[in-house]
Order: structure tokens, then C-alpha cells, then sequence
């Protein structure tokens, strides 16, 4: 239910930006680092952002009108 999710704001993730572990059950990375990952494009984005696949990153403490986050619950 939540596959096509993206477009309207950049979202972040519970992910630190990184590679993909190996081997991949989840594909989480919560190792921390130093930037968060972001998924999804914005209304500011091209059309081949505007994909869940798609992956940004910036600091955690970043805040821009473009960047948001999502509620989700079973």
C-alpha cells in the first residue's frame, strides 16, 4: 500500500547514506554516518526523480520546505 509514495516532498528514511549492505535481508543501513537518506524527489524535481528508488542524502539537520517525512503504521 505505500509503493507509490513519492512526489510532493523528498522524504527522509530511518537510513544513514551508504552502500547497500551485503548480503541485503532489508536493505537498511543503520550503522550511523554522517548524512541521512532521503527518497522520493519534490515538486521541485525532474520527472526521473520522481521515483521511490531514487536516493539523496543530506545532513540530518538540514530543513528546507522540499523535505519531509512520512507517517506510517500496520
Amino acid at each position: 500500500g505505500q509503493a507509490d509514495l513519492a512526489g510532493n516532498a523528498w522524504e527522509w528514511t530511518l537510513d544513514w547514506f551508504d552502500g547497500y549492505p551485503v548480503p541485503c535481508s532489508d536493505c537498511a543501513v543503520l550503522k550511523p554516518g554522517t548524512q541521512r537518506t532521503r527518497r522520493g524527489g519534490s515538486s521541485f524535481s525532474d520527472a526521473p526523480l520522481l521515483l521511490v528508488s531514487v536516493r539523496g542524502n543530506d545532513l540530518p539537520a538540514t530543513v528546507a520546505n522540499f523535505i519531509g517525512v512520512r507517517c506510517a503504521r500496520d
